[in-house]
């Protein structure tokens, strides 16, 4: 059933149509008119619209504007090559495979040889909206007024497969000598394949009379429109080396003068023949979901009956079941027809009657189901993380798809809908995948994840603190070394009340700092003494999830070891042993402090003893120089020195 509602529209003309087909509702609207009779139309990989009109004009079309640019003007009139009179012009074209990279466009016209028609396939290149430098693939085709093909397809194999008419000589259909009532095969750069059936010839079938469609399927099939006399249009399905019987077989072998023929010509069958003859235009495979009731159908553009046809086929696609009329006598003579990567529908018109008594008047009409967005996808979102106990929204991001469209999220337990596009978790705890299935109206499905993170409280900052050289009497080289939590993003303030250290500063997105610096100070050293510095610290680390904090004090004491006696304590015992490069103490107890410096009072060992009474340091290691050990306990202190040679 085909329901038509007229409305007013805000498109590019003032009525816009609505058809309702079995469950689907299509918009038909113009893109443009004031065309003179055009002949092809493809969807170009720029997203535009590509069209041929027969006078030899080929043009850029804007679908959603109606802007139209000319980029190629080759008619007579203009200086060109194309000959047009009734149906011999500018006729089809086709993309190279590698479009945006290689720029070719294949094109077919008639033009003049001295007083002949001749029909030729050119190879332009497309250059800053124009199309220059062409090439000649092949020429000499006999051509005329009537019954020239042609439709280009480039095969999976990349390979041009072209229709040619038989020129209004019909024995040339059946000769393989003539590239007449043919169709031809041929390399990208023009040359002949090597697998063709006839060696050196350009011929893949024969036995045409004039065939204006040509579409591959999705599982390679080659189906191609004929035009018939005054019956038997078909729809035929192209195989190598075959014979399609005409002149002498019209549709399938069922008359007594044609099965001879078809016996010893091994004559191909039309799988889908008219009689009387409805002069089929240009056909595709439809196959998006846009239009669920024509999809995997062949959607065939008619003139003479003025409609169009969808043929629906059987599961090999090789046979067709049925056939469906639509928009019969809406639009005049439909020529051809294209689909849009969303699945819109652009059908070119060619007035009321085949001589064209009105020229430049012809349209370019698209159909549109507006409740299709294109195919079905979705992105759940991205990963994200939270702090444990917080809400988090779910939004995911929807692209196509046939509405309304059903939503199911898994797990549902925390969330406030389980079958809404934006659902809120509440207080969520634990790190969850959340798994969201999108179903539209035609049954498609999508799936995707996200996973919410739940981040906790920020652990502990520690920290370890050094001196890493002195100098003089009143000064030392200190670094303090921070650890921090492992936590998405971090700023840490460090607040030092001494000069030299560097105030408020910012840390962001690291694990790990350092800070260094040189303080020079007041210090009265005396013989086995030094002096203490001591100062306050605070880091604070912010996180989105709270704030980790550590507030200390740290001390370093610097010891004066030049010109000092060593100092012996009777409480424990050292022993230097320069020859073995060891100092062994005697006498330590628990939570005994033992420093081993240099001469400058640099710190290069310090422990605290543990339940030891007797312990040996080894300095072979160090370089040589003079050393001091010092050990401490209760205020007794003990100081040795070693000189390592």
């Amino acid at each position: 059933m085909l329901v038509c509602i007229c409305a007013f529209s805000n498109l590019n003309v003032a009525y816009a149509q609505t058809y309702t087909l079995d469950s689907t509702t299509l918009v038909a609207d113009t893109v443009i008119t004031g065309l003179n009779v055009p002949w092809e139309l493809k969807w170009g990989p720029d997203n535009f619209l590509w069209m041929t009109e027969r006078d030899g004009i080929v043009s850029r079309v804007n679908p959603q504007t109606g802007l139209r640019t000319i980029i190629l003007n080759a008619s007579q009139n203009n200086g060109g090559p194309v000959y047009a009179v009734s149906e011999s012009g500018l006729l089809s074209f086709a993309f190279h495979p590698s479009f945006l990279d290689s720029s070719y466009l294949y094109m077919v016209y008639t033009y003049l040889d001295a007083a002949n028609i001749k029909e030729r396939m050119v190879r332009y290149e497309y250059v800053a909206d124009s199309l220059i430098n062409p090439v000649t693939l092949i020429e000499n085709i006999a051509g005329a007024n009537f019954h020239n093909g042609s439709r280009l397809a480039i095969g999976p194999d990349n390979k041009i497969y072209m229709t040619t008419g038989d020129g209004l000589t019909q024995p040339d259909a059946q000769s393989i000598t003539s590239v007449n009532g043919k169709t031809l095969r041929l390399n990208l750069d023009g040359s002949i394949p090597a697998d063709n059936p006839i060696p050196g010839s350009p011929i893949w079938s024969w036995g045409h009379r004039n065939a204006q469609g040509l579409e591959f399927g999705p599982t390679g099939i080659l189906y191609s429109s004929e035009h018939g006399p005054n019956n038997d249009d078909e729809i035929n399905i192209i195989k190598p080396a075959g014979n399609y019987g005409w002149p002498t077989v019209m549709g399938i072998c069922n008359l007594p003068q044609e099965l001879t023929f078809c016996t010893d010509s091994n004559v191909v069958e039309s799988i889908y023949q008219w009689t009387p003859t409805i002069a089929p235009g240009d056909l595709i495979y439809y196959n998006s979901p846009a239009i669920p009731e024509w999809q995997g159908t062949l959607l065939l553009s008619v003139m003479k009956n003025k409609r169009l046809l969808r043929l629906t086929l059987n599961s090999t696609g090789d046979s067709i079941t049925s056939e469906t009329s639509y928009f019969v006598n809406q639009w005049g003579r439909l020529r051809d027809i294209c689909a849009g990567p969303d699945g819109t529908i652009y059908l070119a018109t060619n007035g009321a009657t085949s001589g064209n008594i009105d020229p430049n008047t012809h349209s370019i009409i698209r159909l549109r189901n507006l409740n299709y967005l294109g195919i079905l996808s979705i992105d759940a979102g991205k990963d994200t993380a939270v702090c444990s106990g917080s809400d988090v929204q779910l939004q995911p991001t929807i692209n196509g798809g046939a509405l309304p469209l059903n939503y199911n999220w898994s797990p549902s337990a925390n969330l406030s809908c389980s079958n809404c596009e934006n659902p809120i978790a509440s207080s969520v705890t634990d790190t969850t995948v959340y798994v969201l299935t999108v179903t539209d109206n035609n049954g498609d499905t999508a799936i995707d994840s996200l996973t919410v993170n739940v981040v906790s409280q920020p652990g502990p900052i520690t920290y370890t603190a050094s001196i890493l050289d002195t100098f003089s009497q009143a000064g030392a080289l200190v670094e303090l070394t921070f650890n921090l939590p492992a936590i998405d993003s971090v700023n840490v303030v460090v607040n030092y009340p001494l000069p030299g250290f560097p105030i408020d500063t910012v840390i962001t997105n690291t694990q790990q700092f350092n800070l260094i610096d040189t303080f020079s100070f007041d210090c009265p050293l005396g013989a086995n003494d030094g002096c203490y510095l001591t100062f306050d610290f605070c880091v604070f680390g912010y996180a989105s999830c709270g704030t980790a904090s550590l507030c200390d004090t740290v001390s370093f004491q610097i010891f004066n070891y030049n010109n000092i006696a060593e100092a012996v304590s009777s409480v424990f015992k050292i022993y230097p042993n320069p020859a073995n490069e060891q100092v062994t103490i005697s006498g330590l107890k628990t939570g005994d402090k033992v420093t081993v410096s240099s001469i400058t009072g640099k710190q290069l060992m310090q422990f605290t003893s543990i339940n030891t009474y007797e312990t040996t340091l080894n300095l072979n290691n160090f370089p040589a120089g003079i050393y001091f050990v010092r050990v401490e306990r209760d205020g007794f202190v003990g100081v040795q020195k070693l000189i390592k040679y």
